[in-house]
């Protein structure tokens, strides 16, 4: 947790803490902070000043690289940063929160350098990992927080109890936190964070272990938070989950920023990622075709085999208008068809792989745009009669998706 002593000026007004008046020793109303089950359409994309920026900044870990030349700005609202394990999302949010030093560049929060005291008084922190003192209460736990915030003792206990109240742990407070399960756990770190009502809020994989209901109960409160003009940073590895916070997303990969925009332009650009399938079938015809239209053999048919039988059927020949001729092997044949489609980037056919068994060949195929690929494909298979023994994605992984954006090759044998 970051160290807040100092940070808060336990005089001022506090929107965060308007919900909890009741609370207050001064307070004149009671009023109850509630969630919507059906949490409100996320919030538009961030407007105004700029809360946090980060102006070419890089960071590294003796050879290893987390941050690369990441430039990015944070105004108030929610911005999703989504990214694989090992993206470089924490390491960017440490930065962020001044819990880290950028070995280049600059990250000022409102024109304050990150690691100074004014720009930390701005921020709440939530980190993926646990840092508790696991004998206390979650209750003495918030409130500890709040004394090294600065606040008098009666002024720790009412905010404390108005984000235990927030983030609907009341019921919980009293245990110890060492017994709290992962959802609890990620409670109470949300509490302490909230407490000094922070103008940035770094949220590092919030959602990690909550059940369904406090989802949606979180989901409502962060939403509400923007409204209030607060600047929320949340990280995701999952794109879904930010989708029902925020229009505004930065996909991280390999320590830099993939790119920035709404969801749905991401999306678009996801769907044009190159992926590869592949497929293994049988070189012969299905027992059921092969009973209804009997294979005619080379032999049979007077022929001669043809020249290059690695090319083509070696025993089944094609009758068509009164000439034999051969039989293009099923692999080869389905990847001309392949090589139709729209979609299809590249097919390789898988000639003298040693794990394929006797009768069976195999394509590699790369296309884009998954759906109307696998609708294409399976009416491909159905139509045309093709013993699928097995199709296996290679590479349909997060780090994949994300290295795309990043720029990549395409291998293979290319559509003239």
């Amino acid at each position: 947790m970051p160290d807040l002593r100092g940070t808060t000026n336990p005089g001022r007004g506090s929107d965060l803490l308007s919900r909890r008046q009741d609370l207050h020793p001064e307070a004149t109303s009671q009023q109850t902070a509630t969630f919507c089950v059906e949490p409100p359409r996320p919030v538009p994309e961030p407007a105004g000043e700029p809360v946090l920026l980060f102006e070419r900044v890089s960071k590294w870990y003796g050879p290893v690289i987390g941050v690369n030349q990441v430039t990015l700005e944070l105004r108030p609202g929610i911005t999703g940063l989504v990214g694989a394990n090992g993206a470089g999302k924490s390491t960017l949010m440490r930065l962020a929160t001044g819990l880290a030093r950028a070995d280049l560049g600059r990250v000022p929060i409102r024109g304050q350098d990150a690691r100074s005291l004014a720009a930390r008084r701005q921020v709440g922190y939530c980190p993926e990992i646990d840092t508790f003192y696991e004998e206390m209460s979650g209750r003495q736990f918030v409130q500890s927080m709040a004394r090294l915030c600065g606040y008098t003792r009666a002024e720790a206990r009412w905010r404390t109890e108005a984000v235990l109240e927030r983030v609907n742990l009341v019921a919980q407070a009293h245990r110890i936190v060492r017994g709290y399960s992962k959802g609890m756990r990620q409670r109470i770190k949300l509490a302490q964070a909230l407490l000094h009502d922070p103008d940035l809020l770094v949220l590092d994989e919030p959602f990690s272990g909550i059940d369904p209901v406090g989802r949606q109960e979180m989901i409502a409160l962060f939403l509400e938070l923007a409204a209030q003009g607060k600047c929320l940073l949340i990280s995701s590895h999952e794109l879904e989950e930010l989708e029902k916070l925020t229009d505004h997303v930065a996909i991280m990969a390999r320590g830099r920023i993939a790119a920035v925009g709404c969801v749905a332009e991401i999306r678009e650009r996801l769907q044009d990622h190159p992926f590869s399938i592949r497929i293994e079938l049988s070189l012969d015809y299905p027992q059921a075709v092969r009973s209804l239209t009997p294979a005619v053999t080379f032999e049979e048919a007077g022929a001669p085999p043809p020249e290059s039988p690695a090319m083509f059927h070696e025993e089944h020949a094609t009758v068509k208008d009164g000439k034999v001729g051969p039989t293009l092997r099923r692999d080869r044949e389905l990847a001309a068809r392949l090589l139709t489609l729209p979609q299809v980037v590249a097919v390789e056919l898988l000639e003298e792989d040693p794990t394929l068994p006797e009768g069976v060949g195999g394509v590699i195929v790369r296309a884009r745009q998954p759906v109307p690929f696998f609708q294409a494909l399976g009416r491909l298979v159905l139509e045309e009669w093709y013993d699928v023994r097995r199709m296996e994605t290679l590479d349909e992984t997060t780090s994949a998706v994300l290295g795309y954006l990043l720029g990549g090759s395409v291998a293979g044998l290319t559509r003239s």
